[in-house]
């Protein structure tokens, strides 16, 4: 639980699936919690709980995400909920069949070939802006990689 890339690497991967079940190339957290709230058959009222809330918490830590007293998965309120089985395998029918193998191989983390810090800070500065109220955001990924990378989000909105 302490390898800072691996839980990076899960949020590729979140951030990746939600591209695909939205079929949005842009896709943000919101798009996605939206989706997973309207085609997501996950009973309503559950919960994470257990071991899963650290992985819950430590991918969104990462990210520069929300993290929440408490996940639900249904209504979901996080988009780290895609990392859990019950939301997943509630969704994985609107993959393809190439993507749905992709999933099932576990899109294997290789430690010596994890994602490009510029490109992860890239797809988290499309995806998370929808949570915060501000028009720049410095990407917690480049950050902590000891880089300093400022994301001018909703251009059209600043002055």
């Amino acid at each position: 639980m302490e390898d800072r890339r691996f839980h990076q690497h899960r949020a590729y991967v979140v951030m990746l699936i939600a591209k695909w079940l939205t079929r949005q190339e842009t896709v943000t957290a919101k798009d996605l919690v939206n989706f997973l709230n309207e085609k997501s058959f996950v009973p309503r009222s559950t919960h994470v709980t257990g071991i899963q809330m650290q992985v819950h918490r430590t991918v969104c830590k990462e990210m520069g995400w929300t993290d929440y007293f408490r996940y639900s998965l249904r209504p979901v309120n996080s988009p780290a909920c895609l990392l859990n089985w019950r939301v997943l395998t509630s969704v994985l029918h609107f993959l393809t069949p190439e993507q749905q193998d992709m999933v099932a191989e576990g899109f294997n983390y290789n430690p010596r070939n994890p994602p490009e810090p510029e490109e992860l800070a890239q797809m988290n500065g499309n995806f998370w802006p929808v949570f915060v109220n501000k028009t720049q955001v410095e990407s917690a990924i480049l950050q902590k990689e000891g880089r300093r990378t400022i994301l001018c989000l909703n251009r059209k909105n600043a002055p």
